[in-house]
Parts: C-alpha cells; structure tokens; sequence
C-alpha cells in the first residue's frame, strides 16, 4: 500500500501537478527539508531500478544508487516547474545521464588502472632482471632501454601508478591544498595564489558536472560557498565516507588535470 503524507493539507499521489505544488510549497520556503525527503522516497524506486540495470561485477550497485539518490536530489533543485513538463519523466533522464557519465568515467578509470597495474610488473621484472644480471640497481636510463620507452615515459608510469596506490588513503590523507591542484610555480601557500590562477580555476571548474562542481566548492569554501566538514557533506547527500573519498578524489584528479593542460 503506498504511504501517504501530508503537507499544509496536501496529500502527495504519484501525480506530477501534485509534486508541482510540493515544488512550489518548497520554493516558498516551507519545510523544505521534509518536501525532499518525501520527494526523494516517492522517485527512490527509479534510482534503485536503474542502478540495477546498469551495475556489473565491477560497477557495483551500491555506487550507482548513491549516484543515483544524488540525481533525484539535484533534480528537485534544477527542475523549473513553470515549462509543464513531467518531474518523473526529469528525475528518470537525469538519473540515467548521470549514471552513464558516472559509468564512462568509471570505465576509463579502470581500464587505465589495468593497463599501469600491467605495466608496473613489467617494469618491476625488468629492474629485477637487470639486478639480477648487473649485480647492482639498475638506473632509469638503463630499465628505460630495456623498456624501449624514453626515461620521461617511464617517470610518468611510475608517478601514475603511485597516484593510484594513494586513492587507498582516507579522504583527509589525499585531500590537497588547492596550490597542489593549480600546480604552477609552487608557492609556499594557498595564499600566493594570483586572481589569474583563481580564474583558470573557475573555468575548470565549469568543466565539472553539477554534483562534482557543488562538492568540491564546499568541500574548499570556494567562490564564497561557505566551507563544510566532510561528515556534513556526507549528511547533505546521503552518501557513506567511502563515497565521499571517491567522489573528492576524482574531482581533484580531474581538477588537477584540466589545470596541467590549461598551462601547457
């Protein structure tokens, strides 16, 4: 039997004018974190369906529904009520956008860490045999020969390698300084940053999606977002400390990635 509540004499059916009126009571600024709650329950059964039909043996059910329980939550604040269209036909498009981008991101991912897992035992063997053969530590010079790859590639694989290894740590281990994401000049703190290198970061940041761009912003107080903890962050969008790890991480790779390339 479907659960009824009830808010200022609104009963909530499965009928988008009423979630209409739920979004407008919202807007208004009553009781809006009672409406999201009731809001998230009544779409919850779409994020659970579709994060079982797109979760695999390595893209798990539990990270998609937490993906997908965030979609719901971005949804009801991007859905503009005015255009008459369906908010079930909005939250269900939106969930599976963001599975599928979570997904692609997901699968690049792996698909990179098999292929550096691969290459790291092989240059591990290669300085093995080298000791072996040299009765001493090979150079780089020398295990890059051997590779057939230039000592700047082998440096490269090693750096990503260790980078991946560190994704293991706990969220306050691997958080960086906004000075290592930005990663030009290195000045001692955050406070060297210049207004040039904050503008190159908010043009990455635009490079992120909604969720990731609203996470990473609190999580660093940026653009006078005011800065939250991770235990509220967590709490905000319903999401373990284990997600919440992952979730930073890419963003700071990413993050981090898009500022090499703008200064190249």
């Amino acid at each position: 039997m479907l659960k009824s509540f009830h808010i200022r004499g609104i009963k909530l059916r499965k009928t988008n004018e009423e979630i209409i009126e739920l979004l407008k009571l919202r807007k208004s600024g009553s009781s809006n974190e009672n409406i999201d709650e009731i809001i998230y329950i009544e779409y919850k059964d779409i994020a659970d369906r579709l994060s079982r039909k797109y979760s695999t043996d390595s893209i798990y059910y539990d990270d998609l529904f937490q993906e997908a329980s965030i979609s719901i939550l971005n949804a009801i604040n991007n859905f503009d009520y005015t255009k008459n269209l369906s908010f079930k036909e909005f939250v269900e498009k939106r969930i599976e956008k963001d599975l599928l981008s979570y997904i692609e991101e997901e699968k690049k991912y792996l698909a990179q860490s098999e292929y550096i897992s691969k290459f790291l035992n092989k240059i591990i063997d290669t300085e093995n045999n080298l000791y072996k053969s040299l009765k001493r530590f090979p150079t780089e010079d020398e295990v890059a020969s051997r590779l057939n790859i230039d000592i700047y590639k082998l440096r490269e694989y090693k750096s990503y390698a260790l980078d991946l290894l560190n994704m293991d740590k706990t969220v306050d281990n691997l958080k960086l300084s906004l000075r290592e994401i930005i990663s030009h000049n290195n000045p001692k703190n955050d406070n060297d940053i210049t207004d040039d290198e904050f503008e190159m970061l908010n043009l990455s940041l635009n490079t992120l999606n909604d969720t990731e761009k609203d996470i990473i912003m609190m999580y660093y107080g940026l653009n006078g977002i005011e800065k939250k903890t991770k235990e509220e962050i967590e709490e905000i969008y319903d999401i373990s400390s284990e997600k919440l790890r992952q979730l930073i991480s890419k963003i700071e790779r990413k993050l981090k990635s898009e500022m090499e390339d703008n200064y190249d």
